[in-house]
């Protein structure tokens, strides 16, 4: 490997625990050192933070996702010292019919990652799947639909699922088992 592939790298150094906070919010459990382009420095601990209200790419709001479909999204951050998170959604994919009532189906094509901008360190990914009876054909928009549901699909409500998986550097692929 070349040395100068590494030069100002962005990565976690560390396994940040990633999970649904309460309602609508992220928590990151664990405090860890990031690299910021090349220069180390730690995030603290998260407690239910409520993540960024715009795409970190687009620089917009994201309009939902449909029933039926689902997505990946990369949630990271751009300084250390911040306690908010920032999120990249992926490509929207379609999610066959609900194995059961308000139980999303598997992916049947696994959503690709979205392109990363500089300065946007990942710490982890969520794969979101939104059941097909979700709530009379609304969109899911994460950070204001929820962000709890798995394993209490009891409602069109909660007709969707949300798995976590924390990172230091992007897999080549989403990973869905």
């Amino acid at each position: 490997m070349n040395a100068i592939d590494m030069t100002g790298v962005n990565m976690a150094l560390g396994n940040c625990g990633i999970a649904a906070g309460t309602t609508t919010t992220l928590t990151c459990t664990t405090a860890i050192p990031v690299a910021i382009d090349g220069k180390v420095q730690t995030m603290p601990t998260i407690t239910n933070v409520q993540p960024a209200a715009t795409d970190y790419n687009t620089g917009i709001a994201p309009k939902g996702i449909m029933p039926g479909f689902g997505t990946v999204i990369v949630f990271g951050t751009t300084s250390a010292n911040s306690s908010t998170l920032q999120y990249c959604l992926g490509e929207t994919v379609p999610v066959p019919l609900n194995a059961a009532a308000f139980t999303p189906g598997p992916f049947v094509d696994i959503p690709e990652f979205p392109e990363i901008l500089d300065g946007f360190v990942p710490i982890g990914y969520a794969l979101l799947r939104v059941g097909t009876d979700y709530t009379a054909g609304t969109p899911f928009v994460f950070g204001t639909s929820g962000t709890t549901a798995t394993g209490g699909h009891t409602t069109a409500a909660t007709s969707f699922t949300i798995t976590y998986q924390p990172i230091c550097t992007l897999p080549n692929r989403p990973q869905i088992v």
